[in-house]
């Protein structure tokens, strides 16, 4: 079940083009990074260590288009530009 961001992620920017931020709000521990196409197939996925109110920048080299980016059941929709 995806929850609405009960731990306040943040990404940005967006649009994105080659790497975005993600602000890990209340959330530590260990979390899964996933990014999915529009046609459901996993393009990125890493795993990173944060702590509460962390900056953590993740690279990407993705083609233009709509991504979803699910963080710790938490779901969001980016476009890269």
């Amino acid at each position: 079940v995806l929850q609405i961001n009960p731990y306040e992620f943040k990404i940005y920017p967006n649009p994105s083009s080659s790497y975005f931020m993600l602000e890990s709000g209340n959330y530590s521990g260990n979390v899964g990074v996933q990014i999915f196409d529009l046609n459901g197939k996993v393009v990125f996925n890493e795993s990173l260590i944060l702590t509460s109110n962390e900056t953590f920048r993740i690279n990407h080299n993705l083609n233009t288009g709509l991504y979803f980016v699910k963080i710790e059941n938490t779901l969001f929709k980016i476009l890269v530009e």
